[in-house]
């Protein structure tokens, strides 16, 4: 049976005095994306960066369980991800700290058990994550490119990064500075500038998972 991903929330998140509401915007995503704590933003973050991440819906479903006294209770996952056919099958993401984990260990293990159910169920999986799996250096390289999303063209000087790229491949990010754009401090920091629009935006490609990006990063062309 073919299921159909979750397009819409089928519970609208509460305000709470101690949760962190609020909604992710991102030009890849149709809709703002609610969420509960800044956990779950740096999440939403490191997926808006994820171009295997195709779709992503927040309390995307409703699970209901037979508890361990027999009561049937329900439970909503935090993320619904449909993700790139080659990266894998759709994931159910549960977002916690590591200490609530390990704190109410009991209290969770019956949801998570009736959630991995319901995953395999329709061909998805069902993921725990906490901040070790988040918060980390991708999400550093992505916080820091983040507000460079919002900067207009600089025409001149995108065509200039993919036109020295294109001729030297992956290259680093001071060498293509030095050759291209010697004469003038100034200048390179506008080149700079420019090139991490271009790395936000995803038009030039960076490892962001190894280390901080910076002027001894390799850079090259995004052949989308």
């Amino acid at each position: 049976m073919q299921y159909l991903a979750p397009r819409k929330p089928v519970r609208t998140i509460p305000l709470k005095s101690r949760s962190v509401r609020g909604f992710y915007t991102s030009t890849r995503w149709p809709r703002a994306i609610a969420h509960e704590s800044n956990l779950e933003r740096d999440f939403l973050i490191l997926c808006d960066f994820d171009t295997s991440v195709r779709q992503l819906t927040e309390q995307p479903c409703k699970i209901t369980y037979s508890s361990e006294g027999g009561k049937d209770r329900n439970y909503t996952p935090d993320f619904f991800l449909d993700v790139a056919a080659e990266v894998g099958p759709p994931q159910l993401v549960e977002i916690k700290f590591k200490s609530e984990l390990d704190e109410r260990a009991d209290d969770y293990a019956e949801r998570f058990s009736a959630a991995r159910d319901y995953a395999k169920s329709r061909g998805w999986e069902f993921r725990v994550k906490t901040e070790r799996d988040i918060r980390g250096t991708q999400l550093a390289n992505a916080k820091f490119l983040l507000p460079y999303r919002r900067l207009p063209v600089d025409h001149g000087r995108s065509a200039r990064w993919m036109r020295a790229l294109a001729t030297t491949g992956p290259c680093k990010v001071e060498a293509v500075l030095h050759d291209a754009w010697h004469k003038d401090d100034e200048e390179r920091l506008r080149a700079l500038t420019e090139l991490w629009r271009l790395v936000a935006m995803g038009s030039i490609s960076v490892d962001l998972e190894t280390d901080r990006v910076g002027l001894q990063s390799l850079v090259w062309p995004n052949d989308r």
